[in-house]
């Protein structure tokens, strides 16, 4: 039933066609080559914006590490949870999450950095894209499929820019995997325009990456 689940909730999110393609990339991924296309979206921050209020029955908090070490979320794995905790530790790195009054559990999380652009694992060494001094990088946002169309990605998105346009930056940049239609239209109705093409391919040790401007 799980599997069926996730088949429902990917084609939701992706389209058919899109699923199709995914399953051929996990294939190949199989054989050690890797190719994905992402879109970079960048917002000018001028000044901090309103927020609409969070659904009923919710509630945020920022994550620490204290609350990692007792989170309620079965659903993110033990490498998640190690990530998080590493991201945490470092300076300028902060994560916002969404939980489920009564139960506490988290529902869903979304990131902001000051740092540098990261991207996974496999691509993340092969780029030379760059965070400025004045920009902050928004990215990894995760809903609970159970908990999805409750305006989650707006609200923290939102709460995150407001962060950073405290902290003195003047441009907030994402990543999007292109396939990702349902993301792209939630990070376009926030005020994200697309302005960069960044395509991976190759085998793992020689994994190329072009990058042009739209």
């Amino acid at each position: 039933m799980a599997i069926f689940s996730q088949l429902k909730s990917a084609l939701k999110q992706y389209g058919f066609l899109n699923v199709l393609y995914l399953g051929s990339t996990k294939l190949a991924e199989r054989f050690g080559y890797y190719r994905d296309n992402y879109t970079l979206f960048e917002k000018e921050l001028i000044s901090s914006e309103p927020v609409k209020p969070l659904a009923s029955g919710y509630f945020f908090k920022e994550l620490s590490p204290a609350l990692l070490n007792n989170l309620n979320a079965t659903w993110i794995s033990p490498e998640q949870l190690s990530v998080f905790k590493s991201r945490l530790a470092k300076p300028g790195y902060f994560g916002l999450g969404i939980f489920k009054e009564g139960s506490s559990e988290l529902v869903y999380y979304f990131w902001l950095n000051f740092e540098r652009i990261e991207m996974p694992e496999y691509f993340d060494n092969c780029h030379s894209l760059k965070l400025g001094k004045d920009e902050a990088y928004l990215y990894d946002g995760f809903c609970h499929p159970d908990h999805r169309g409750k305006g989650f990605h707006g609200f923290s998105a939102q709460m995150l820019m407001n962060l950073a346009c405290a902290n003195g930056k003047v441009k907030t940049v994402t990543i999007i995997r292109t396939i990702n239609k349902a993301a792209i239209a939630s990070q376009e109705k926030v005020g994200f325009t697309p302005v960069k093409e960044i395509q991976f391919s190759g085998f793992r040790s020689r994994i190329s990456c072009k990058i042009r401007n739209l």
